[in-house]
């Protein structure tokens, strides 16, 4: 017996934002605008196809079925065209062929004995190898092959700017705008590549083998009782080589509340930093929490362990984040127009960081979902600030901090206490309200 089996999806990721831009306030207060790229469309294609042969042998006692498939995996993204917008102009991307190109030979073996010959015991057997259905590959997860191969997701569709209202008529000016966020806005931006023997070649794609042994035995006519054993492994994995990151470069960073987790930073060396975990018990191998294109660092974790505060460059400049520990979730960012030098306070409810020479606090909730709140300047001095290496602490009650004259001496340590108090003594004397 024998098939042919083939199957075609077509992928296409549009949206839409309204006038291609959006806002951020806090409360009634501007403070960003965020620019999109748009008409944004995003096509992707595969293709997977098999010729299946499958043939029955039955010798005395023993039954055979032996069968094998021809398979082949074809992505490929067409040509593709994008209107001009607001902020950008037409942009037009080549076609990207055999994205993946991939074939296989799955071989499929079964087997059933009667123990006895009578027909009521059986001792059976099977084992084959299988690949996905790579037609199903979503978006934007680490098991995509021609999405991330696609030249529209390589393109920044986003930039944020800063936005003072000065005359409070609700419409961004120019002059009341900071710098973009993204240099490279509406361009592609690749960061990675994929080896050749990743996409092309003879079993270059990931599969898994799945086998069983079983022994049945009928008790009654209608009744049996099996027994079974299940096993499944899988191979060809991806991994991403960061090319610019010695194993050396590697930063110590916290250690989770129970003893049991390092989260530390690798890649000093050069510009593309990542945050790993290493397990305190057991295996000491490092795995990736944050490793992508962009510089993270500075990671902070909170009193109970679940959130991590770090910085990145994701945005074009160094900005505060917050995503859950160990994972998965999404991310939120905290900080507005610059933030480095994450803390969190002692009671989880609110989050330290730096904004030049600003000790800023953001307002945190947790539950039943994360919350950023109100952001507000604590002081401004002028204390040491390093963007990768905290170089502040603050006390267990949250009223005092440990900071660093900076420039001169460099050693000095500078205790702020009872900062609550300067902050009304500011607000009694008209002093304006930081934000």
């Amino acid at each position: 017996m024998s098939r042919i089996q083939l199957r075609r999806a077509t992928l296409d990721n549009n949206f839409f934002i309204n006038h291609d831009v959006s806002y951020t306030f806090a409360g009634r207060v501007p403070e960003s605008v965020t620019y999109w790229a748009t008409p944004y469309r995003n096509m992707n294609r595969v293709t997977q196809g098999a010729y299946f042969a499958q043939e029955q042998w039955t010798m005395s006692r023993l039954t055979l079925n032996l069968g094998a498939r021809l398979e082949f995996v074809n992505g490929y993204i067409p040509e593709q065209h994008l209107a001009a917008g607001p902020w950008v102009p037409a942009r037009d991307f080549a076609p990207v062929k055999n994205v993946p190109s991939w074939r296989d030979i799955n071989p499929r073996v079964g087997a059933s004995y009667d123990l006895f010959g009578n027909g009521r015991t059986a001792i059976k057997g099977s084992i084959g190898r299988f690949v996905p259905i790579q037609s199903n590959i979503p978006i934007g997860t680490t098991s995509g092959i021609v999405f991330p191969n696609n030249p529209v997701s390589a393109m920044v569709i986003s930039s944020t700017r800063t936005w003072t209202d000065a005359n409070g008529d609700y419409i961004p000016q120019d002059a009341e705008l900071g710098p973009p966020s993204a240099q490279d806005f509406g361009k592609p931006r690749v960061v990675t590549r994929y080896a050749d023997d990743v996409l092309h070649g003879w079993s270059a794609g990931p599969f898994s083998w799945q086998g069983s042994v079983s022994l049945q035995h009928e008790l009654l006519t209608g009744l049996a009782v099996n027994a079974a054993y299940f096993r499944t492994w899988y191979g060809n994995f991806f991994v991403t080589d960061n090319l610019l990151v010695a194993p050396e470069d590697q930063w110590a960073g916290e250690v989770t509340p129970d003893g049991r987790t390092l989260l530390f930073r690798a890649g000093g060396g050069g510009p593309v930093r990542s945050l790993y975990t290493l397990s305190l018990q057991g295996p000491r191998t490092p795995q990736p929490f944050l490793a992508n294109q962009f510089d993270n660092h500075s990671p902070s974790l909170s009193p109970d362990g679940h959130w991590v505060a770090y910085v990145s460059n994701e945005s074009g400049r160094l900005e505060v984040y917050v995503r859950p520990f160990p994972g998965p979730g999404g991310r939120w960012q905290v900080s507005l127009d610059g933030g480095t030098e994450p803390l969190w306070a002692v009671n989880g409810r609110e989050l330290f960081y730096r904004n030049g020479t600003k000790m800023m606090v953001a307002a945190i909730t947790l539950h039943p979902t994360f919350t950023v709140g109100a952001r507000r300047a604590l002081f401004d001095g002028n204390y040491l600030s390093e963007p990768v290496y905290r170089s502040y602490d603050v006390t267990r009650d949250g009223r005092g901090f440990v900071m660093v004259r900076s420039p001169k001496p460099p050693a000095d340590l500078i205790v702020v206490l009872n900062w609550f108090d300067q902050l009304r003594g500011q607000a009694r004397r008209g002093a304006p309200e930081a934000r």
